[in-house]
């Protein structure tokens, strides 16, 4: 019988949804190296399909630039409680596509989220 293992990193730390960030100069390193991590997996041909602040976990030491994504999702017409304002409006619409610009769509609300203390106004309509 084949067998697979999975070998995980251990992560200590925090989601984001539970650091208060300080400064617009963290936001911006927190955005840098999200961007950084969806470019590494949009190059390899993955997307993320769940970005929010509880799938982002930074360091106790507060190294923003190291901070680690989890969540991926395999099924992506499911959209759960909590998540629906960092899912693309094409997604929540039922056009939905494995395209990497619904997870640059999630990383503008987070800088959205971090910036102002508040998320988007959820109540728009859109002419796709």
């Amino acid at each position: 019988m084949k067998q697979q293992c999975i070998v995980l990193e251990y992560v200590e730390g925090e989601a984001l949804c539970n650091k208060k960030v300080e400064s617009e100069v963290d936001v911006a390193t927190i955005i840098g190296a999200l961007v950084d991590v969806l470019q590494y997996c949009h190059m390899a041909g993955t997307t993320h399909r769940d970005l929010r602040l509880e799938n982002i976990v930074v360091p106790e030491y507060r190294s923003y630039e190291k901070l680690k994504v989890m969540g991926f999702k395999e099924n992506s017409d499911v959209i759960t409680k909590g998540q629906q304002a960092f899912v693309a409006p094409e997604i929540v619409l039922n056009s939905a596509s494995d395209s990497p610009k619904r997870d640059i769509w999630s990383v503008g609300v987070i800088a959205y989220l971090l910036l102002s203390g508040s998320l988007p106004d959820t109540n728009l309509s859109f002419d796709l």
